[in-house]
């Protein structure tokens, strides 16, 4: 080969460095977009109650494992979340496992609308308003976890689906004790957060205790500890068996230590932030109080219920055809 030839060779290689090797340069944009967010805030949206006064923010791209015991809420807290971020302009999908479709969103719009007996009107204005940022996994029974991803993300591609939402890993077809299973469901859940930069909600039982006086933490959860140790957030829903069992006595004329005003003021169920990765969070608990026709949690007693229903500019009016997206699977 001619010198000038190997000359030119030389003064136009490439380096052949691995893809994912990279230099702190290539993250610029990314880095100062963290300190310095589009529009203020970091992509995402907030939970519906503050927490010490102050608002929580769901990033993009993280897990969040939601704990309770059983009958103790988690579901319509998830739900009421849910509603939340579509109102702020999130899309979601919900994959509800344990309960129907058409149960599943009766309570979605018993919550949406704020009221326990809507009107036809009032339900089909319901559905226009979820047209474009709800969508249904519609399966019930067990999920096979390849074809759920996979359709999870079809709706991130096809509609930009941003919210994901798992009800519950009890019927992801993984054993309870099968603690090798559960880390590594855990590691696709993240792999998925971190490649569609979209936030995936996953319910997760806690243990049975003696009794269901006392909040569940996130070493109760029950399973593997990865569950937790791989999730970017843990939330844990406590329903106030206390106050409910102290009003149960006073009907039935039985002593108490407090009074009846005095229990009434207490919360109906505790939403508590039990593990917080990012720098920006911050571990802690909201006192709740549930509004029984709404199946809504207020932050005070004496609250009105939120009609999330209309609440933005582009929501549909009554005219439109009724349109809320069922992904149906073929399993």
């Amino acid at each position: 080969m001619p010198a000038e030839e190997i000359r030119k060779r030389i003064e136009t290689a490439e380096s052949l460095d691995p893809g994912e090797l990279k230099a702190p340069s290539s993250f610029r944009k990314a880095v100062i977009e963290e300190f310095f967010p589009v529009g203020g805030e970091l992509p995402g949206f907030n939970l519906p109650w503050p927490m010490k006064g102050r608002p929580v923010r769901f990033l993009r791209g993280e897990v969040t494992v939601w704990t309770g015991r059983n009958g103790h809420g988690k579901s319509l807290v998830l739900n009421q979340v849910a509603i939340s971020a579509m109102g702020q302009g999130d899309q979601v999908c919900i994959a509800s496992f344990e309960m129907h479709p058409r149960k599943t969103l009766s309570r979605i719009i018993r919550q949406g609308l704020g009221k326990g007996e809507p009107t036809r009107e009032e339900i089909d204005t319901a559905f226009s308003w979820f047209d474009g940022k709800l969508w249904i996994f519609d399966l019930l029974g067990t999920a096979k976890v390849d074809r759920m991803l996979e359709v999870f993300r079809y709706a991130y591609q096809r509609y930009g689906v941003q919210q994901f939402v798992i009800d519950s890993l009890l019927k992801c077809g993984i054993d309870s004790d099968d603690y090798t299973g559960q880390k590594a469901f855990l590691d696709i859940l993240n792999d998925f957060a971190n490649t569609t930069n979209a936030h995936v909600h996953l319910i997760a039982h806690s243990r049975k205790d003696e009794n269901e006086f006392s909040p569940p933490g996130k070493l109760d959860v029950k399973g593997s500890g990865d569950i937790t140790d791989l999730a970017s957030n843990v939330w844990s829903v406590w329903r106030n068996k206390v106050k409910e069992e102290d009003l149960a006595k006073l009907d039935a004329g039985e002593p108490v230590k407090l009074s009846r005003s005095e229990i009434e003021g207490k919360p109906d169920a505790l939403l508590m932030c039990v593990k917080a990765r990012d720098d920006r969070g911050e571990e802690g608990k909201v006192g709740l109080f549930f509004h029984k026709t709404s199946l809504q949690y207020l932050e005070r007693r004496h609250n009105s219920p939120t009609r999330y229903v209309l609440m933005d500019e582009t929501a549909a009016d009554d005219d439109i055809d009724i349109n809320v997206e069922v992904v149906n699977d073929a399993c």
